[in-house]
């Protein structure tokens, strides 16, 4: 249905090569390397502000989606108690028996310039996430302030396709 949607958007933007390279950089911006895993609950750690991590508050083995965290894994994190913290992570070390792991904010989400609203992000691995697709949903995202992601997987999501393609074609002034 999306694709329908797509196609009944009427633009008109200039097909020149500058038009192209601009458009295919903001493209490389919005989407973002892949995540191997999504968290979807909170994660209990404690957050440095000025080193930008998250830090396991116990030294349990740190499972995601049914997954053990590998160190150097990208993990999406979309639920946190203090949406603040959502975002990008990368496990800089893992747990042992005297350490708790680490996960640091990716550098592609790291600085609000980075942050831009329909960011989308592949979640590879997972029992229940492997596959699906998430996006940034936060009008004018600033670090430091509450960050959003949605699943675009979900049905709730897709059932209001309809409804945007109603809205575009009264806006265009052409029926369904």
């Amino acid at each position: 249905m999306p694709i329908e949607f797509l196609s009944q958007v009427k633009m008109d933007i200039p097909a020149t090569q500058e038009y192209h390279l601009i458009n295919q950089k903001e493209l490389q911006r919005r989407i973002k390397e892949p995540c191997r895993l999504v968290c979807t609950t909170n994660f209990d750690a404690d957050y440095n502000t000025a080193l930008q991590t998250l830090t396991q508050k116990t030294n349990d083995l740190v499972m995601i989606d049914g997954e053990v965290v590998q160190t150097n894994d990208r993990i999406l994190f979309t639920n946190q108690d203090n949406a603040i913290l959502n975002g990008i992570y990368t496990l800089v070390n893992e747990n042992n028996d005297t350490s708790s792991c680490t996960f640091k904010r990716s550098t592609d989400m790291d600085i609000t310039d980075k942050l831009i609203i329909g960011s989308q992000i592949l979640i590879t691995d997972g029992v229940v996430y492997s596959g699906s697709l998430w996006a940034l949903t936060t009008n004018n995202p600033t670090l430091g302030e509450n960050l959003t992601f949605i699943n675009l997987n979900k049905s709730s999501v897709l059932d209001l396709s309809d409804e945007l393609v109603d809205l575009v074609n009264e806006l265009n002034g052409t029926d369904s």
